[in-house]
């Protein structure tokens, strides 16, 4: 919806961590490192985006600092709930990544792939 203005905000899409990892607090930490990447590009909000009908996600994502905005209930799609959170914010708890790939932009916007040791 425009009134939420969609640039203001970095959406992470499609995270997911398996059940049975073994990695106690991996999805705290890619929350994390995206609520860091929203913010060091200028976003006010990391937004996510998650079934209508997934109960347990939804408190998962409050857990994790996010406020449900809203849900859109369109007959042709699960997914529908949209959750926010500060840019920035940091819930942690979760293992230290130390090297990620990350787009580095150019000049002119464009991705260079490269690593980065920022946390």
């Amino acid at each position: 919806m425009p009134d939420d203005k969609p640039d203001s905000a970095l959406y992470a899409h499609r995270i997911i961590v398996r059940p049975t990892s073994n990695v106690s607090g991996l999805g705290t930490a890619l929350l994390d490192w995206a609520s860091k990447r929203a913010s060091k590009f200028g976003k006010e909000w990391l937004r996510i985006d998650a079934w209508k009908t997934n109960a347990k996600l939804g408190r998962y994502y409050e857990s994790q600092g996010f406020e449900h905005v809203r849900t859109v209930d369109l007959p042709h799609r699960n997914s529908g709930a949209l959750y926010q959170r500060p840019a920035g914010s940091i819930k942690g708890g979760g293992p230290r990544y130390l090297a990620l790939e990350v787009p580095q932009l150019d000049e002119n916007g464009h991705a260079e792939w490269g690593t980065s040791s920022e946390v």
